[in-house]
């Protein structure tokens, strides 16, 4: 199954903003990922009925210098505080077809800072306990060993 997502840059004050969907014909549940140097951080959508998801993107310089980046899907938020780091922001629209269960590379915003995302069918996903999720197990078998 393959998945529609667009995504637009948003005047909104002091911080550069993208927001749009992500779609399929099927409900979907996505994971959000933040790459910077060698640490990963990742989050899950909750297991909603959803064919459409939202999605965004902000930068927001702080007064400490900092950059502040928040990359999220449906509630699938990561953020961090970069420092030092000289960004490229991304195109001011961007349109990608996604495969589900095949990661995506939504920016490169420097050499080492990447920003991912996973869409998955609902249906290969179980409900846990608060609105989360993990992979039905006949689904494990093709995940590499860690």
């Amino acid at each position: 199954m393959t998945c529609r997502l667009i995504l637009s840059q948003q005047e909104n004050g002091r911080r550069a903003a993208w927001s749009g969907t992500v779609s399929a014909e099927e409900p979907i549940v996505a994971m959000s990922f933040f790459s910077y140097g060698d640490k990963v951080d990742w989050a899950r959508s909750p297991t909603r009925l959803a064919t459409e998801l939202p999605v965004e993107l902000f930068l927001r310089p702080a007064t400490t210098g900092e950059l502040h980046v928040t990359w999220r899907i449906a509630d699938a938020q990561t953020h961090l505080g970069l420092e030092g780091v000289t960004i490229t922001a991304p195109p001011t629209r961007i349109e990608l077809e996604v495969v589900t269960g095949e990661l995506f590379r939504l920016a490169d915003l420097a050499p080492s800072v990447s920003l991912f995302g996973l869409v998955l069918p609902k249906t290969q996903v179980r409900g846990k306990r608060t609105h989360l999720w993990e992979l039905k197990d006949k689904y494990l078998g093709g995940l590499p060993p860690v």
